[in-house]
């Protein structure tokens, strides 16, 4: 068994969707999601977090509770999970995309961008 690249929850790979890590990271409502359910993230983590996630080459699989927060060819991405083979386009993404996303969540929570947004 594995887990949900998002929630961690434990699910088996054919449950599953695989996206990449655009399709994620580079989402406010991934963002969202882990802001909510991390209250102690602060600007430093937040900014930590980022670069993290943006540097993540290979394939999220992601549970269908969590498939709800992305827009997604579903048949393909659960094809790709079944297989276990990384969707294509996997690789990382641009620090500056996933920042702008995580910033965008980080001011709808907070009502302000966080520190290092200039």
């Amino acid at each position: 068994m594995v887990v949900c690249d998002v929630c961690n929850k434990g699910i088996e790979s054919s449950e599953g969707y695989a996206l990449t890590t655009e399709q994620v990271a580079a989402r406010d409502s991934y963002w969202t999601f882990m802001l909510e359910g991390h209250p102690s993230f602060d600007d430093e983590l937040l900014a930590m977090y980022v670069q993290q996630q943006a540097a993540q080459v290979s394939g999220w699989l992601v549970c269908e509770a969590c498939s709800a927060h992305f827009n997604f060819d579903r048949f393909r991405a659960k094809e790709w999970a079944r297989r276990r083979v990384d969707p294509p386009g996997s690789g990382a993404v641009a620090v500056s995309t996933v920042a702008a996303a995580a910033a965008r969540a980080w001011k709808s929570k907070h009502g302000r961008w966080p520190n290092w947004v200039r």
